[in-house]
């Protein structure tokens, strides 16, 4: 089934390859990034942690900010999974992310398929084995809602987006932003996405998107490693 094979290809923009087809029809969908806690969905993060809502957002606003402020660049290793209703396991990739200061992102999947997504000068790469298809961000409101969103949440924007509607939770580990896109489209894609933030450093640890139906992806961050030197032609697709 042609669904699930774009599935198990898993690219965090991608996790929305299932929508590839309405893209190329409506042009307006697909996905990336980078949530949990008032879904249902059933993992770590649950209810169950204790999260209580955050009125005031000065404090959480200062300290994403001063860790954007203070990060040129940005590495992690991270594990995606993508749990589908339809299937009894989740499905697993791994693979490698890195950010550069101030708009240079890269997606790097090497397990079970290698898969490539970068965001480079205004413009959205796709490496799917050997081929490379590119974007413009701004000629679809879907991909340039995500470039915003994952932008936002490595720059410390989150509290004062004016994309989504924005909730902030917490309990004794972890920010956690609830987040809603007020573009109809998007929202039919992906109606909530939600980031945790650790409080230790104020990075991102995970991400989850909440899908229309029970279907939900989640990303988990870690070997994190802040301002070592990355080339620029690390974001070049080739």
């Amino acid at each position: 089934m042609e669904t699930v094979g774009i599935y198990y290809r898993q690219s965090p923009v991608c996790i929305y390859q299932s929508h590839y087809t309405m893209i190329k029809k409506l042009s307006v969908n697909i996905v990336i990034f980078l949530a949990l806690l008032l879904s249902n969905s059933t993992n770590v993060f649950s209810q169950k942690n204790d999260f209580v809502k955050v009125s005031d957002l000065k404090e959480i606003s200062e300290k994403i900010s001063d860790f954007s402020n203070s990060t040129n660049t940005l590495t992690s290793d991270f594990v995606q999974e993508k749990h589908l209703s339809v299937l009894d396991q989740a499905i697993i990739s791994k693979g490698k992310f890195a950010y550069k200061k101030e708009n240079k992102i890269l997606w790097q999947y090497f397990a079970p398929i290698n898969y490539t997504i970068a965001i480079n000068n205004g413009k959205f790469y796709i490496k799917d084995e050997k081929k490379i298809s590119k974007y413009d961000i701004n000629s679809n409101p879907v991909f340039k809602q995500i470039n915003k969103l994952i932008l936002s949440s490595v720059k410390g924007d989150i509290v004062n987006s004016k994309e989504f509607d924005v909730e902030f939770f917490k309990n004794n580990n972890y920010y956690l932003a609830v987040l809603k896109p007020k573009d109809e489209n998007v929202k039919k894609v992906i109606p909530k996405i939600k980031i945790f933030f650790n409080k230790t450093d104020f990075s991102v640890d995970v991400v989850e998107m909440i899908e229309n139906s029970d279907d939900f992806t989640k990303i988990t961050f870690s070997n994190k490693k802040k301002n070592q030197n990355l080339p620029d032609n690390v974001f070049n697709i080739k």
